[in-house]
C-alpha cells in the first residue's frame, strides 16, 4: 500500500489513540513523503525494511520517501502517536532538502529510523511536537513555524548521536539486497542462492522483517519509483520498463490497483494517510 499527501498539502498532522487497535487496520506500507512518528504509548513494534524497532514512549521514528513499514501489535494496549507528515519541497526556498532532510536517509532503507529523547540536546523538539499537535487541522500558519525547528534539532541529534555498531540482521541483508537491485530480476531463485538458504526460510525471514511477501514488496517499491519518473515527465511507455515490469498491461494493473488511477492520469490525490 502507498499512502499518498491529499492533493498539494504540503504537510499532515494527525493525532491518534486507539484505545484497542486491530492488526488488520496496519499493513504495510510506504509513502511519496516524509513521515515523523512519535510514540507516545503501546505495546508494539515497527517493522521498517527488515529491521525491527520497539519504541519506548516518546521514542521517535523517521520514515524517507518510500520507506516501506509497518506496525506489529504486542498486545492489546492503546496505542497512541503523533504522525507528521511532508513533502521535501516544504522549505525549499529557506534550506537545501538534502540537509534538512539528511536524517531521513541515513543508513539507507531501514537504517537509523530511531530517535530516543536522549538523543536531543534537550525538550525543544517535545515543546514543538506538542505545538504541531495543538495546531493539527486549525492553523497552518502556526504549525510551520513549529515545524522547521523540529527538523532542525532532529538534524543536531543525527549529528551528535552516538554511531550504532550492531550487526545487520540476516533478514535486514536480504531487504537491502531487494532494494539495491530492485528494478533487476528478484526471484526467490536469486534470493535463495545468494544468501544460501533455503526457499521456506528465505519466505519466512522476508515477511517478519517486512510485514508482507517478496511480490507484494517489490510491486510496491517499484510502482512509488514509477510514480516518481511520471512526476518527471517521463511517458508511461518507457517507465515501465526502467522500473522492472516486463509487460505494460501488468505494469498498468498493478498501477491502477495500487493508487486508483492509470499512470497516464497521475495527479497525486489519494486521501488515505496509513500510519
Amino acid at each position: 500500500m502507498l499512502v499518498n499527501l491529499q492533493g498539494d498539502a504540503p504537510f499532515f498532522i494527525k493525532h491518534t489513540c486507539d484505545l484497542h487497535p486491530v492488526q488488520e487496520n496496519f499493513p504495510m506500507h510506504a509513502h511519496s513523503h516524509y513521515e515523523i512518528l512519535i510514540f507516545i504509548s503501546g505495546d508494539i513494534t515497527y517493522l521498517v525494511e527488515g529491521n525491527a524497532y520497539t519504541p519506548r514512549p516518546w521514542d521517535m521514528l523517521l520514515f524517507n520517501i518510500a520507506e516501506t513499514h509497518k506496525v506489529v501489535l504486542r498486545a492489546d494496549a492503546p496505542y497512541e502517536r503523533l504522525a507528521i507528515q511532508m513533502h521535501k519541497e516544504i522549505f525549499a526556498e529557506i534550506l537545501p532538502a538534502e540537509n534538512l532532510f539528511a536524517p531521513f536517509h541515513a543508513g539507507g532503507p531501514g537504517g537509523n529510523n530511531l530517535l530516543r529523547p536522549t538523543d536531543f540536546r534537550d525538550d525543544l523538539w517535545k515543546r514543538c511536537a506538542r505545538r504541531l499537535q495543538e495546531a493539527e487541522g486549525r492553523d497552518s500558519m502556526t504549525a510551520l513555524s513549529w515545524l522547521l525547528p523540529l527538523l532542525c534539532e532532529i538534524r543536531h541529534a543525527f549529528l551528535h548521536r552516538e554511531a550504532s555498531e550492531e550487526e545487520t540482521s540476516l533478514s535486514a541483508q536480504i531487504v537491502q539486497y531487494v532494494n539495491r537491485h530492485i528494478t533487476e530480476d528478484i526471484s526467490p531463485t536469486r534470493l535463495t542462492q545468494t544468501f544460501l538458504i533455503s526457499r521456506s526460510a528465505l519466505y519466512t525471514l522476508f515477511h517478519r522483517a517486512t510485514g508482507t511477501g517478496i511480490h507484494d514488496y517489490v510491486n510496491v517499491k517499484r510502482l512509488i519509483l514509477a510514480q516518481e519518473l511520471l512526476r518527471r515527465g517521463e511517458k508511461p511507455m518507457k517507465v515501465y520498463e526502467r522500473v522492472g515490469f516486463r509487460e505494460y498491461t501488468t505494469f498498468f494493473r498493478a498501477y491502477k490497483k495500487l493508487f486508483g488511477i492509470p499512470p497516464k492520469a497521475d495527479g497525486g490525490d489519494w486521501p488515505n494517510r496509513q500510519t
